[in-house]
């Protein structure tokens, strides 16, 4: 509440001052001197319907053997844009049927070189 507002029904319900006037911003502010502001409720977070895990672009059916077309044409040393290229020639589409892009090649990229590396034992 502002103390505009508190100005206002302070006006409505007759309340005055000793010298019977109406009391001004300034002395409301004096009164509210050490009035601690009631704590601000958390907005509330949107909660996202209940859903499944996202698929990844590699897990759909019409996409078996995908991962293992990329890994093999990197190892041969061609280019991002020659594996982006020739992942459409063999007809590997994303689920919205467009051909796969260089950030979905890089990304699989990301996700099997993390899940080939093995972490070395460390000596206790």
């Amino acid at each position: 509440m502002t103390l505009a507002a508190i100005q206002a029904k302070c006006e409505a319900h007759g309340y005055t001052t000793q010298l019977n006037t109406t009391p001004s911003i300034k002395t409301i502010h004096q009164w509210c001197k050490g009035v601690t502001k009631p704590p601000r409720r958390p907005k509330a977070r949107r909660q996202a319907p209940n859903l499944p895990p996202r698929t990844r672009l590699d897990q759909y059916p019409q996409n078996k053997g995908l991962v293992e077309l990329i890994m093999g044409l990197k190892a041969q040393g061609l280019t991002l844009m020659a594996i982006v290229e020739r992942v459409a020639l063999e007809g590997f589409r994303t689920t919205k049927g467009t051909p796969i892009g260089k950030t979905q090649i890089i990304r699989i990229f990301q996700r099997e070189e993390a899940r080939r590396y093995t972490y070395p034992r460390q000596r206790v």
